[in-house]
Formats: structure tokens, C-alpha cells, sequence
């Protein structure tokens, strides 16, 4: 029984992420993307292709998926570099 969320609520969360039903989520993550108004499987900006890892509910998802190669271009792309400057001059 969970004491949180009626079986309607459930339910209903589950139709509204339905999308992620191949991923096998945990409930947090469904909440999470209807709270955060995510309609769709979130994918890696690199490869366009994975879905990206879901953290946890308070941070959320990854910026990039599991793949190694997708991680080299991201860590040597123009965007890291200026998100590293940015987070480091603060």
C-alpha cells in the first residue's frame, strides 16, 4: 500500500509516462517528469540516441548517457569548456 498516492494518482502517473515504460523507471523518475512537465524520453544531446541516466528525484537526469564516446565530445566540446569557466569565476 502506498501511503502517499491513491491508486488513481498511480495510475494516472503511470499513463502519463507511459514513454519511459521500455526503461522499466522507478516511480520517482515518472514523478520527477511529471512534475518537470517532461512529455517524452529525455536523450543524450551528444549521440541523440540514449536516454540519459536518472539520478534521482531532487537532481534529476544526467546531462549525457552511459556512452563513453558520447562523454569524450561532450568533455572537449566548446559548451563544457564555457560551463567550467562559468562555474569557476562565480
Amino acid at each position: 500500500m502506498n501511503l502517499y498516492f491513491s491508486e488513481e494518482q498511480i495510475k494516472e502517473i503511470y499513463s502519463i509516462t507511459s514513454f519511459l515504460d521500455v526503461f522499466s523507471p522507478k516511480i520517482s523518475e515518472r514523478l520527477y517528469c511529471v512534475l518537470n512537465n517532461i512529455h517524452e524520453t529525455p536523450l543524450c544531446p551528444v549521440c541523440n540516441k540514449e536516454k540519459l541516466i536518472y539520478k534521482k528525484f531532487g537532481l534529476g537526469y544526467s546531462v549525457l548517457c552511459r556512452n563513453k564516446e558520447c562523454r569524450k565530445i561532450y568533455y572537449k566540446s566548446k559548451e563544457y569548456g564555457l560551463k567550467i569557466k562559468k562555474n569557476f569565476f562565480r
